[in-house]
């Protein structure tokens, strides 16, 4: 495998805690996309809005 390949999705887990460590290592990539599309918006807020709903 390369750095290149994909890497296969895990399944987000059922728990809001397992939720936030399995979202953690991506939030920087998340804010740098949120700012970006934003619009204007803090990228903080605009990441949390969005994976607020994804972690219930």
């Amino acid at each position: 495998m390369t750095t290149d390949d994909p890497v296969p999705a895990k399944a987000p887990p059922a728990d809001g805690a397992g939720f936030v460590d399995w979202v953690r290592p991506h939030l920087p990539a998340m804010a740098r996309v949120a700012a970006r599309l934003g619009g204007g918006g803090a990228p903080d807020d605009n990441v949390h809005g969005s994976h607020t709903p994804a972690g219930q």
